[in-house]
């Protein structure tokens, strides 16, 4: 039997992928890794793995023993959580219409082994990897860092997250910046933030939902940024209350598991005091743009008189 190992490193952290082949039919090809593959990985010990390959079966049946703890209703699928006797968790994604079952993980119980044991995708490992995101999300949360929902970019050497719901507009406005200003679209879809040495960096992660827009770069993030429609437009600095409101439902974790989620809050709380957080209520045009790139800009600046006063 071939068997490949190989680690990408996302962040700060290396994630084994062990995919090895049991027939044509198993073995993962996800171009989406190669931009985070390292190939120095002999003395390596990845912080979180992802085992996915395994053996082929015509079906896969919900074990009486396992206890579902929770079951998530989304746009195209359903998704189910299990708890087993062994306290490890079984991860299941089926079909809506069919209810087939498309997918299906066993993860450890701190969720850094996450193993693919069943797949009925025919996408060469694709679609099971897309899932990998929410077990990742909730990995991070034991390393102290957190996923939001949103886009991270970069302008003039820094990073900015744009976090509102699904179809308010963050991947129009963040398109402008990039056609205006030539900002840098680092992942369009989610943030893997992580705070290091007082700092707040931002990493792109190889998951960015439909946006197709991702980058293996990381960026100082000196401020996030929630859109809001509006017929005007117009910027606003949250005070901690009301930045911690506008930025908890973008939070990447398992809501129904009360230790993850207390964790989370409590990221996102350490977050939110090392940057400002902004509200911009606007129009899907230029002006939008200009609104919040002035307050960028100050920030840029104060950050700059910061550092020439350490360095002098």
């Amino acid at each position: 039997m071939y068997k490949t190992v190989y680690n990408m490193r996302i962040g700060p952290w290396y994630i084994g992928l062990d995919p090895y082949v049991v027939d044509s039919s198993s073995n993962i090809i996800v171009n989406k890794t190669d931009a985070y593959i390292t190939y120095n990985y002999e003395h390596i010990t990845p912080s979180f793995s992802y085992q996915c390959c395994f053996e082929i079966q015509d079906a896969f049946e919900i074990e009486g023993t396992w206890r579902l703890v929770h079951k998530e209703d989304e746009q195209l699928t359903y998704t189910e959580i299990y708890i087993t006797k062994s306290q490890e968790y079984i991860f299941v994604r089926r079909e809506k219409g069919s209810m087939n079952i498309s997918f299906a993980y066993r993860i450890r119980n701190d969720w850094s082994t996450c193993t693919l044991i069943y797949d009925k995708t025919c996408s060469n490992g694709m679609a099971p990897f897309e899932g990998l995101i929410s077990v990742f999300s909730n990995w991070v949360v034991h390393e102290n860092a957190i996923v939001l929902h949103g886009v991270l970019m970069e302008y003039n050497g820094y990073g900015i997250v744009l976090t509102a719901p699904s179809g308010t507009g963050k991947t129009t406005h963040a398109r402008m910046w990039r056609d205006q200003e030539n900002a840098l679209i680092i992942n369009g879809d989610r943030v893997l933030l992580n705070l290091e040495e007082g700092k707040l960096v931002g990493y792109g992660i190889p998951w960015c939902g439909s946006s197709g827009e991702y980058i293996n770069r990381h960026v100082e993030v000196i401020a996030i940024v929630s859109l809001e429609q509006s017929d005007t437009n117009a910027l606003k600095v949250l005070d901690s209350t009301e930045s911690y409101i506008q930025v908890i439902s973008g939070l990447c974790v398992s809501r129904w598991n009360q230790d993850l989620m207390e964790r989370g809050m409590d990221l996102l709380q350490k977050v939110e005091e090392c940057v400002p957080v902004f509200k911009l209520c606007c129009r899907e045009e230029f002006d939008a743009v200009d609104v919040l790139k002035k307050a960028v800009v100050e920030l840029i600046e104060e950050r700059t008189i910061r550092s020439n006063r350490i360095n002098n």
